[in-house]
C-alpha cells in the first residue's frame, strides 16, 4: 500500500510457527492488513502522536518460544488419558500447552509480547468420540483433575487459561463433524468442535453432501469471530451474530443440547413449545463449561437467501436523527433488516478514513445547514424471499428518508462485507507501537441509550481517547451499544487501570453489566451483582453437577 509521505514498517510478514506473536496473533496466518495513510494520519492526529512514535516498534513478539515448562501431572495421569484417546491425541510439550491456553484478548497479546507463560495446562487431550471425553470426565473427577475446554480459542476475556493445572480438551481437532440433517424439519446435529465457516460450507451446498436434498441452507449466525469459532464456543458464551435481527442469537438457534457431566450425559429434547418444564438449556447456554461440556447440539437452520441481499447505507445529520430512525424501524415493525449498524460521528469517520470513502465522495454528501462533522451513518441488508427483501429494501428507504437519510451508495455496503473480518488484523499491527485497539459492549435500553452515550462519549474525549461509538443487535426495547477505542499503553498496569476506571464510569452511567467483553479474568474483578437467590440455584446446581469443582474451576 502506498503512502505519499512517511510509511511505518508495519509488520505484516508470515510469522513463524513457533513464536511469540503466532500465539496471539488473529487468525490466518498467511493475511495481512495494513492502515491506510488516511487512518495512519486520523491515529497520530486524535492520539496526539508523530511519525517517531511510529520508527522504533515495542516488542513484537518475533521470538521462537524456546523454553520448557515442565508438566506437574504424574505419569500415571498422563499415561491413562493416552490410553483412552490415543497417544498421537495427549500434547504435553510447551508449545501445544501455550497454544491451548493463550487466546485473542488484549492481555493475552500484552503478556506474550513481554513472553510471560503462566497457568498453562498439564496435558492438551483431543478425544474423538462421545464415550472418549465421557471417560476422560469421570477419571479426572475421581482423581481430582481440573478440566478446562477450548474450541476455536478466539475468546478475548481470558477463558481459556488453566488457573488450576489440570487438562485442557480440545474440541476442535476431533468433534468436529455434522452428525445429522433433516430438511424436512430444517435442524442440523452437530459436534461441539465445528466452525462456522465448515458448517455453513456443508449447509450452503447440502444437495452436494446429503441425499434427497435440493436446497441450500444456513444457520445465519455470524458473530465478529465467525471465521474461527466453534458451535461449542457460540453456546457455552451465549453468542450474538451481526445478523441477529433475521436469524437471533445462538440462544435462539439453539434447540436442544448435549452435554458431559461428572454425573453422566444430560441431553435436552426437540421440542417446539415446552410447557412442561424448566428450559435446562436456558441455565446451561452461556456457562462457559462451568456446568457440563457441550458434546453435540441441534440447532434451527433457515434456508439459504443471500443471493436476495438487499443493501441500504444512508447518511444522517447526526447521532440523535439515525437513532430515531433506527428505533422507528424496529418498533413499527413495518420492515425486517438482516443486519443494520448504526455508527456515530466517531465511527462514520474512522470507517471514510479507513476505506478511503472521503475520496470516492460516498461521505461527501452535504445535508443542508447541518454540520458535515456530525453527520452518522446508518447501514445494513435485508434478505429472504426476493419480493419480501425488496419490499423491506424500499420500506426501509421510506423511513430514513422521512428521518432525514440521505441516500449513499451500495459500495459502502460491499466494502463493510467484504472487510467485517479484518479489524483484528489491523488491532495486531498498531500494537506493535503500543496502542491497544479494544471495546465494550453494552446492553442498553432506548430510554437509557442518549444518556449513556453522552457520558461515555465525553468521558473518552475528555481523557483523549479514540473512540467510535455504534448500535448492533437492535430490537424494539434496546440495542447494544458498542465503543470501540484506541490509546497507547505503557504497559499491563496501565492498561488494566484504564479499563477498570471505564467500567466503574459505565457502571455509574446505568449500564448494568457491560457484555463479556469488559470483564472476566480480563480484569480480575467480577461486576455482577446478582441476587441470593439467583447465586443459590446456581450454586445448588453446579454442586449436584460437579460437587469437586473440576469443570473450569
Amino acid at each position: 500500500m502506498k503512502y505519499k509521505e512517511y510509511k511505518p514498517n508495519w509488520n505484516i510478514k508470515r510469522d513463524n510457527d513457533d513464536t511469540y506473536r503466532t500465539m496471539f496473533r488473529w487468525g490466518n496466518p498467511d493475511y495481512a492488513d495494513e492502515p491506510t495513510e488516511e487512518f495512519y494520519s486520523f491515529v497520530k492526529e486524535k492520539l496526539s502522536l508523530s511519525d517517531e512514535d511510529f520508527m522504533i516498534p515495542a516488542s513484537e513478539g518475533e521470538n521462537v518460544i524456546d523454553v520448557e515448562i515442565p508438566v506437574k501431572m504424574s505419569k500415571t495421569h498422563i499415561k491413562e488419558f493416552e490410553d483412552i484417546v490415543g497417544k498421537i491425541n495427549v500434547a504435553t510439550d510447551t508449545l501445544s500447552r501455550v497454544k491451548a491456553c493463550y487466546s485473542k484478548g488484549v492481555l493475552d497479546n500484552m503478556r506474550l509480547r513481554g513472553e510471560i507463560l503462566e497457568n498453562l495446562p498439564d496435558a492438551v487431550i483431543s478425544p474423538s468420540s462421545e464415550e472418549q471425553l465421557l471417560m476422560i470426565v469421570k477419571y479426572c473427577y475421581k482423581n481430582n483433575i481440573p478440566i478446562y475446554v477450548m474450541g476455536g480459542g478466539t475468546n478475548i476475556t481470558r477463558s481459556n487459561e488453566n488457573l488450576r493445572g489440570g487438562i485442557k480438551i480440545d474440541l476442535k481437532r476431533n468433534l468436529n463433524k455434522i452428525i445429522s440433517f433433516s430438511a424436512i424439519d430444517q435442524t442440523v446435529t452437530v459436534m461441539a468442535g465445528i466452525t462456522g465457516p465448515q458448517l455453513e460450507e456443508i449447509l450452503n451446498n447440502a444437495n452436494e453432501y446429503f441425499t434427497n436434498v435440493n436446497g441450500r441452507y444456513t444457520i445465519g449466525h455470524i458473530p465478529e469471530s465467525f471465521e474461527f469459532s466453534t458451535v461449542g464456543g457460540w453456546v457455552a458464551s451465549r453468542s450474538i451474530g451481526q445478523n441477529s435481527m433475521r436469524y437471533g442469537g445462538i440462544d435462539d438457534i439453539l434447540l436442544s443440547s448435549r452435554y458431559i457431566t461428572p454425573k453422566g450425559i444430560m441431553e435436552t429434547d426437540v421440542c417446539t413449545r415446552d410447557s412442561c418444564l424448566p428450559a435446562i438449556d436456558e441455565i446451561m447456554l452461556g456457562s462457559e463449561g462451568k456446568l457440563g461440556i457441550l458434546v453435540s447440539c441441534t440447532l434451527k437452520v433457515r434456508k439459504y437467501t443471500y443471493e436476495t441481499k438487499k443493501a441500504f447505507s444512508y447518511v444522517f445529520k447526526n447521532w440523535e436523527s439515525a437513532v430515531t430512525c433506527a428505533r422507528e424501524l424496529v418498533q413499527r415493525e413495518i420492515c425486517s433488516p438482516s443486519f443494520l449498524r448504526v455508527c456515530d460521528k466517531g465511527s462514520t469517520e474512522i470507517i471514510s478514513k479507513m476505506s478511503k470513502l472521503i475520496s470516492k465522495g460516498i461521505l461527501g454528501l452535504r445535508i443542508r445547514g447541518e454540520n458535515e462533522e456530525n453527520k452518522c451513518l446508518l447501514i445494513g441488508y435485508t434478505e429472504g424471499d426476493k419480493s419480501f427483501a425488496q419490499y423491506n429494501r424500499r420500506a426501509i428507504g421510506r423511513l430514513c428518508t422521512r428521518f432525514g437519510g440521505v441516500s449513499a451508495t451500495s459500495y459502502l455496503n460491499r466494502k463493510w462485507d467484504k472487510t467485517r473480518f479484518n479489524d483484528a488484523y489491523i488491532r495486531d499491527i498498531l500494537q506493535d507501537y503500543s496502542i491497544v485497539v479494544d471495546k465494550f459492549v453494552c446492553p442498553v435500553k432506548w430510554s437509557e441509550l442518549q444518556e449513556v452515550y453522552s457520558i461515555a462519549v465525553d468521558y473518552f474525549n475528555e481523557i483523549g481517547v479514540l473512540n467510535m461509538f455504534y448500535l448492533q443487535d437492535i430490537s424494539t426495547y434496546g440495542a447494544q451499544l458498542v465503543i470501540s477505542y484506541a490509546r497507547k499503553y505503557n504497559d499491563i498496569k496501565e492498561y488494566k487501570d484504564f479499563h477498570n476506571d471505564t467500567l466503574d464510569m459505565l457502571i455509574m452511567a446505568g449500564v448494568k453489566c457491560p457484555h463479556s467483553y469488559s470483564i472476566g479474568r480480563t480484569t480480575d474483578r467480577t461486576i455482577y451483582n446478582l441476587d441470593e437467590v439467583y447465586t443459590l440455584i446456581m450454586k445448588t446446581i453446579k454442586k449436584q453437577l460437579d460437587s469437586k469443582n473440576i469443570l473450569n474451576p
